[in-house]
């Protein structure tokens, strides 16, 4: 899309005085490139440029982003509209000021956070710090995001209230080092949650659901459900399946380990 792409027509504010006061005036369009890659270094005047206007934190996968970009947009994490990140060392940040007390964050719309780039040795340890989270993110109150629409987490949990999702993705990689996924007791909180969510992915991160948890439980019902993948062992997918039901209509994709076929 041309609006996201300045170099495609940031020249019409040179054309004259007209262009130039329209195209200043016109804030989303500046909000949706705060952080652009063609305009890396220019990020602070562009957030000027904004006006208040909510912003997105999209970071480029192909691109490290300095430091200094990294903690401009933490400063103004709660303006965004839209936080994506392919860094680690971003998505240290950003979880940190998300989990901190207080934090609220009512323009989210969407937020993918895939820490997926090599990581130096000190963004090694603050990955290790952040992947951590997962063992205990499930006792601690949901960040504020009342219009958040899209969540992805990938190799990294926190906190949400899946209430106002429409879609859902959690993955973690079989070769990845985080902690196990959630605990039974509040895995299946976190579905009966998602009576919005249209989409969802669950890729190892299906646990391993103990009898005693489950069995004073009622089927949980995902009744706006269009697509659900599944990855994991069949035992596990099995486990879950007796305990959700889906629209008839669902497009159901199921990946299992070839040592573990049907």
């Amino acid at each position: 899309r041309s609006e996201r792409h300045p170099s495609r027509w940031l020249y019409l504010g040179h054309i004259c005085t007209v262009f130039r006061s329209t195209l200043l005036g016109m804030h989303a369009l500046w909000a949706q490139n705060v952080f652009s890659t063609e305009l890396r270094d220019a990020y602070e005047e562009l957030f000027r440029r904004t006006s208040g206007h909510p912003i997105n934190i999209d970071f480029d996968r192909a691109v490290r982003p300095s430091q200094e970009r990294i903690d401009f947009a933490t400063k103004h994490l709660e303006r965004s509209r839209i936080i994506s990140t392919y860094s680690a060392a971003a998505t240290c940040a950003f979880t940190r000021r998300m989990l901190s007390a207080g934090s609220s964050f009512p323009h989210l719309e969407s937020l993918i956070l895939h820490p997926r780039m090599a990581l130096c040795r000190e963004e090694r340890v603050m990955a290790d710090e952040t992947m951590a989270l997962s063992s205990r993110a499930y006792h601690a109150a949901a960040t504020s995001t009342p219009r958040l629409r899209n969540l992805e987490l990938i190799n990294i949990f926190m906190p949400f209230d899946a209430s106002t999702l429409t879609s859902l993705t959690l993955i973690r990689t079989p070769e990845s080092a985080t902690p196990d996924m959630l605990p039974p007791a509040p895995f299946l909180d976190m579905l009966l949650r998602c009576a919005n969510v249209e989409r969802l992915q669950l890729s190892h991160w299906i646990p391993q659901l103990d009898a005693a948890v489950t069995s004073c439980r009622s089927r949980i019902v995902l009744p706006a459900l269009r697509s659900l993948r599944l990855d994991a062992l069949r035992s596990r997918i099995l486990s879950l399946w007796s305990y959700i039901k889906v629209p008839a209509s669902t497009i159901i994709q199921l990946s299992i380990p070839n040592a573990d076929t049907f």
